[in-house]
């Protein structure tokens, strides 16, 4: 089911099931079992569709994809310790959309609370990044819930940032932002 635009391998729409078969990777037959795996496979300007279910990985999204959860009661990406980028979600590509999940970390106890391989952040976006949509999600848990550096022109809505370290975080340069209808309480700062 490879699909090819511009020479770029991959689908229009990848499903991520945390139940699917081992060694799923996107066959004709399988979903993926990793959301990163599902981001690698899919077109530029296609969707991840995550099915309900816990999802134990530091995602990185690269290109420009739709990525969807089930539902914030149905759908947890927990950022690990150790993870390679220190954030649950790192958007490293314009026009992202991240929508639907619950956003955490592993090591939220008292004995790995001061681990300094804990991922830090539950969403990051750092640098000449632009056009990220993120809605209906709920970020908890995190050191930071959202943390936005030098990075402009995005759209935070309808999400609730709870029970972080730090809630939200605009560093440097961050122009043109749209933060509506958000809940942010009961963080730390």
């Amino acid at each position: 089911c490879a699909q090819y635009a511009g020479g770029e391998n991959g689908r229009a729409t990848a499903f991520v099931d945390d139940n699917a078969a081992p060694g799923g990777n996107g066959s004709d037959n399988m979903n993926y079992q990793s959301i990163n795996t599902a981001v690698a496979g899919t077109l530029t300007g296609g969707t991840v569709q995550v099915a309900a279910g816990g999802y134990n990985e530091d995602v990185t999204v690269g290109k420009s994809v739709t990525v969807n959860g089930a539902g914030v009661a149905l759908t947890t990406v927990t950022g690990q310790i150790g993870g390679p980028s220190g954030a649950t979600f790192q958007i490293a590509a314009n026009n992202v959309t991240v929508r639907d999940f619950k956003l955490t970390r592993a090591g939220n106890n008292l004995t790995d609370g001061n681990n300094p391989g804990l991922s830090s952040v539950g969403v990051a976006v750092q640098g000449a990044i632009s056009g990220l949509t993120q809605n209906n999600n709920l970020i908890t848990g995190n050191r930071n819930g959202i943390d936005i550096n030098n990075s402009s022109g995005h759209t935070i809505r309808n999400n609730r940032i709870v029970d972080n370290r730090t809630g939200f975080i605009f560093r440097n340069q961050t122009d043109n932002m749209t933060v509506v209808e958000n809940e942010i309480a009961d963080n730390w700062t």
